[in-house]
């Protein structure tokens, strides 16, 4: 019977797992739009973030608490002595309620609500430093895939050409020299495609962590050029370090106001009845507590909160300067990437055709020899992949501008 078992179990495991299969979902191919949206509805990441951040906005409505009355009972029964002492038994029922009547709840409020705000800046800036790491292997992947296109046509114009040189070398033409030269020549490039398909399949596999998917390896789908960027007049204030900053500092006044509510002492109402059951009678009664201030004035806690405020404030101009700085320099950067990138690829492609076409001629005509031959084609796929080093360097910077204007998930 346990011999059954095992092979039923056996045989169930395979068929369950090929059941399950959780990204079937999920397309093949994906454009940077339709990864936002992913990242939106399956990251894990997003979602704590998000769900933080909605956990926050409870505390206006606990800042607007108010402590619940306290009823206390007394009783007094005549033990010994005489009756004018005690007259029968003495009951007394009190009910005490603390009221702030110093402005503490409004304080409580505004203070609860910039702290919202302060934990909704931080999201967004976690969602936004998320969108960042995504749109970075994005473009990595885009030029990740014309790489590893241009190394398997290379490849594939490396077999062609081994063909040829077989044949001419079975004819006669050509000595086994240039057979084993086309031979060594193609494994490096098979290698170098091989390794430039790992590259690809990593940087897929980073999108699919991203969207809670591992065994998804989607192909981008994209434009490989950058879309000039709008101008913004005061662009630093969307920066999502800024406006952490500048809600940290709003929040850190606030607090400070109310702690110097807080320092006003809250008032405590009583109020209660006495009653007493030889003489059948009752009487009203009522009170008010307050706390002096004497040992413990709330100085330093006013104090420590005004230096925290003053801290903050300092930190909110270092940032709105080191963010405006950082706009200026990817600016310059984007541009002198843009630049030399135009340089570098204009009429490129062209050249590179004119020039393989030439070689592959001189080569058929038996003048030049086959090192020359393949220094030029090698030449060429060097060129080729440089050109998409300098457009994913350029790219790259087009995401770092994007992500000090918290323009980053835009297409």
């Amino acid at each position: 019977m346990k011999g059954l078992a095992l092979v039923a179990l056996l045989l169930f495991v395979p068929s369950a797992l090929a059941s399950a299969k959780p990204d079937d979902d999920l397309p093949a191919q994906v454009t940077w739009p339709a990864l936002v949206e992913l990242i939106r509805k399956r990251s894990p990441r997003l979602r704590a973030v998000t769900t933080r951040a909605h956990a926050a906005q409870t505390e206006v409505a606990v800042a607007l608490r108010i402590p619940n009355p306290i009823v206390s009972y007394l009783g007094y029964g005549r033990v010994s002595g005489t009756s004018q002492a005690i007259n029968g038994s003495q009951h007394q029922i009190e009910v005490e309620q603390e009221i702030p009547v110093w402005g503490q709840r409004r304080a409580r409020r505004e203070a609860a609500r910039a702290g919202v705000a302060l934990a909704e800046q931080n999201a967004a800036k976690l969602q936004n430093d998320l969108f960042v790491q995504a749109r970075l292997a994005f473009v990595s992947l885009l030029t990740g895939q014309a790489q590893h296109a241009h190394l398997r046509a290379a490849r594939q114009r490396m077999s062609e050409l081994r063909l040829l040189v077989e044949g001419r070398v079975k004819t006669g033409l050509l000595g086994a020299f240039d057979l084993q030269r086309i031979l060594l020549e193609e494994k490096r490039f098979q290698n170098s495609e091989a390794r430039a398909r790992v590259r690809v399949e990593r940087l897929a596999g980073e999108l699919a962590l991203i969207v809670d998917a591992p065994s998804w390896l989607p192909e981008a789908l994209g434009d490989l050029s950058v879309s000039e960027p709008s101008k913004q007049s005061e662009q630093t204030l969307d920066a999502p370090e800024v406006r952490v900053a500048q809600a940290e500092d709003h929040a850190s006044r606030l607090n400070v106001e109310l702690i110097g509510r807080e320092r006003l002492p809250a008032l405590t109402l009583t109020a209660g009845a006495y009653v007493t059951t030889v003489g059948d009678s009752t009487s009203l009664l009522g009170g008010v507590a307050m706390p002096i201030p004497s040992f413990d004035t709330g100085k330093a806690v006013e104090e420590r909160a005004r230096r925290e405020s003053a801290a903050a404030s300092a930190m909110r101009a270092s940032v709105e300067a080191e963010s405006n700085a950082l706009r200026h320099v990817a600016e310059r950067e984007r541009a002198s990437l843009a630049a030399a990138y135009s340089s570098f690829a204009q009429g490129t492609p062209e050249q590179l055709q004119a020039l393989r076409t030439m070689a592959e001629q001189s080569y058929r005509a038996g003048t030049m020899t086959i090192n020359v031959l393949l220094e030029t084609l090698r030449a060429e796929i060097e060129v080729q992949l440089e050109t998409l080093d300098a457009l994913q360097e350029l790219l790259i910077a087009d995401v770092r501008e994007r992500a000090l204007s918290g323009r980053v998930t835009e297409p």
